[in-house]
């Protein structure tokens, strides 16, 4: 069955397991050490060239970007300021003339950051 949040469940000894969990216990023989990341975003395609394993941080990294992520507007100011996330660390990017070159800005920033788990960048 698929869940709310769009993840396959399977039960095992009147107990819910996430597919992918099971998935990579049955091919590698032990559970997981972290968090199993969706390559290609898809909580249900199960597969396991579409699987891996991730830190935390990566796997909050391979999120489809939001319009204008990154971006906020300080009060009592006419600009807009841009400013990134990684590993706990909060990462100021600048300050600009319009909302768009400030998430301009966080794009670039997540391109070089996050290089092999960012997905969706605009």
């Amino acid at each position: 069955m698929v869940n709310t949040a769009g993840y396959v469940v399977i039960g095992v000894d009147r107990r819910l397991h996430y597919a992918h969990r099971l998935a990579w216990l049955y091919v590698y023989a032990a559970w997981p050490r972290r968090y199993i990341d969706h390559i290609n975003g898809c909580r249900a395609d199960n597969r396991l060239v579409n699987l891996r394993d991730v830190t935390q941080s990566e796997n909050s990294a391979n999120r489809c970007v939001r319009p204008l992520q990154g971006v906020y507007k300080p009060k009592n100011s006419g600009r807009y300021a841009a400013e990134i996330k990684c590993q706990g660390k909060k990462t100021f990017l600048g300050m600009f003339d319009t909302a768009e070159a400030a998430h301009k800005a966080y794009c670039a920033a997540a391109e070089t950051m996050f290089s092999g788990f960012r997905r969706g960048l605009t």
